[in-house]
């Protein structure tokens, strides 16, 4: 079996966002993760914001395919726009002028969910693309929900033979579902947008495409993750805030960051940065630094650091597929780890990265590992851990480390927040002719819709 070389990311660090082709920002974006409802009050602060900007002008709402009984249109009449149109764009009209000319009426461009791929296809070096670009140009909204807001960015997911399950991502690095399209719509130099991501367990997928658009492309991105009835809603200086019921994840590559994503088996992808921004932050969407944080998000000081307690055990087994031993515990605290099992093939995978989630924001300091499948941790008295495997497909883990951030909290709504944490993508199972260990010190058919 054929396997790349370690590559060492920290070549890539000079490639700063500002050396994106794209120009510079002139409107205003609005990248929401999914799930809008015309009902609930987190999707009316993100539409309201959207409209707000666009000085309650003309709505286009864009879409790939016909949908039935759409209460869009209403909706953002409600929220305050002067006139909404609805338009139907395929590989048919793309290019045409009248599509052209129906778009750039717009203040503000609604791209809808569904199937990024589509949109990638049919749109790309079209005139409707153009026209997107040019209403952005002179100062308008360019908002997407779900795969509309997949398309945002200056990489993007495209979904083109299917999507990519966080399963496939951590069992296979080269699965072709992972396929990236540089440079479409380009609102958001250096970024790629994930959507949907704590409700479907993004995580892994997110990681692993920083890695390939490093490798393939030369590129040092960042990955947003965003969940759904969320956005993160871009003023055109590059600030960013949250909005809405969950946070943004953001992922970026560190001068120390490496990568092995092997032609066939499991990803190492270590160390990312990673961040959990909830609703309230502002920060600078071109280089992720924190401008403003809720007020009951606090710093994390060397003495909290310091002040860790490590209780003694007794040496412990857990396999990703059952919990502890044989029982069918799902999270398993020792000390200062959390180890969360069938994180990813369990139907409640949202759960499942929450509750590693707000164990590392509640405890300075603290790791959470998700495991799955034939993953299995051994886990010392002496806080020793060897990641190891069952039978079974080869598979990684993902462990979120606390030791180096800086900020961290629970809203009261329960939304984790965490500021320059790590993450990382480790092995547990190899191929069998490359059986491999690690010790850690302390702790398809048919794309479905994005």
């Amino acid at each position: 079996m054929t396997r790349h070389p370690m590559r060492l990311l920290a070549a890539f660090f000079f490639l700063a966002l500002a050396a994106s082709p794209a120009a510079v920002a002139q409107g205003f974006i609005c990248a929401d993760g999914g799930g809008l409802s015309t009902t609930d009050e987190a999707s009316r602060r993100i539409v309201s914001w959207a409209v707000e900007r666009s000085k309650r002008g003309h709505v286009v709402i864009l879409g790939a395919i016909p949908l039935e009984n759409d209460r869009r249109p209403e909706w953002f009449r409600i929220l305050g726009a002067a006139s909404v149109d609805t338009l139907v764009v395929d590989e048919t009209n793309a290019d045409d002028q009248a599509t052209y000319d129906a778009i750039l009426k717009a203040s503000l461009v609604f791209i809808r969910g569904g199937d990024q791929s589509r949109y990638v296809k049919s749109w790309r070096h079209t005139k409707t693309a153009q026209a997107i670009k040019d209403v952005y140009a002179k100062g308008g909204v360019i908002s997407g929900t779900s795969a509309g807001c997949a398309v945002l960015g200056e990489f993007v997911y495209d979904a083109i033979h299917g999507s990519l399950s966080p399963t496939e991502a951590l069992t296979s690095a080269r699965h072709p579902d992972l396929t990236l399209t540089r440079g479409f719509l380009d609102f958001a130099p250096g970024v790629l947008f994930d959507t949907h991501f704590g409700e479907r367990g993004r995580l892994p997928r997110l990681a692993s495409m920083l890695a390939a658009a490093a490798i393939d492309h030369n590129a040092r991105i960042m990955g947003i993750g965003v969940d759904a009835r969320t956005a993160v809603a871009v003023w055109p200086d590059g600030t960013a805030e949250v909005i809405g019921e969950g946070g943004a994840t953001l992922l970026t590559l560190l001068p120390e960051s490496k990568a092995d994503m092997p032609a066939q088996g499991p990803p190492r992808v270590q160390p990312l940065g990673y961040s959990q921004l909830s609703s309230g932050y502002r920060f600078n969407i071109r280089t992720g630094e924190v401008l403003q944080r809720p007020a009951w998000v606090t710093p994390i000081t060397e003495d909290d650091q310091r002040r860790r307690i490590y209780p003694t055990f007794e040496p412990v087994v857990i396999k990703g597929s059952l919990g502890v031993g044989e029982s069918k515990d799902r999270v398993t605290h020792l000390g200062d780890v959390c180890v969360v099992t069938r994180a990813w093939s369990a139907r409640e995978v949202e759960t499942a990265m929450k509750i590693g989630q707000l164990w590392v924001a509640n405890d300075p300091g603290a790791h959470t590992i998700w495991i799955d499948g034939a993953a299995r941790i051994e886990i010392t008295q002496e806080y020793k851990m060897m990641v190891g495997c069952e039978e079974g497909d080869p598979i990684s883990v993902v462990m979120l480390s606390g030791a180096t951030m800086t900020h961290a909290g629970v809203s009261p709504t329960e939304q984790p927040s965490i500021e320059n944490a790590r993450v990382s993508l480790l092995p547990a199972c190899l191929p069998p002719a490359e059986p491999q260990a690690h010790t850690k010190p302390e702790p398809k058919t048919e794309p479905r819709p994005e």
